[in-house]
């Protein structure tokens, strides 16, 4: 069952999306969406290769 909003809901949502997106086209609104999820993948991936290099080292220091 779908959502209603209240219309202030839908104002304030559109408020925001104006101040975030106002200037922008939308192909430029389109590839910051990407760049942003492109940005959070890489993040995930770095996390990830930190951690295996940390336990990397603890096995080599012979503390597993």
């Amino acid at each position: 069952m779908a959502r209603r909003y209240k219309p202030e809901e839908i104002v304030a949502k559109l408020r925001h999306w104006r101040q975030e997106f106002g200037g922008l086209k939308t192909e430029q609104v389109k590839r910051l969406k990407d760049l942003e999820l492109e940005n959070s993948r890489l993040r995930k991936a770095v996390s990830d290769l930190t951690l295996d290099n940390l336990i990397l080292q603890e096995a080599a220091r012979g503390n597993f």
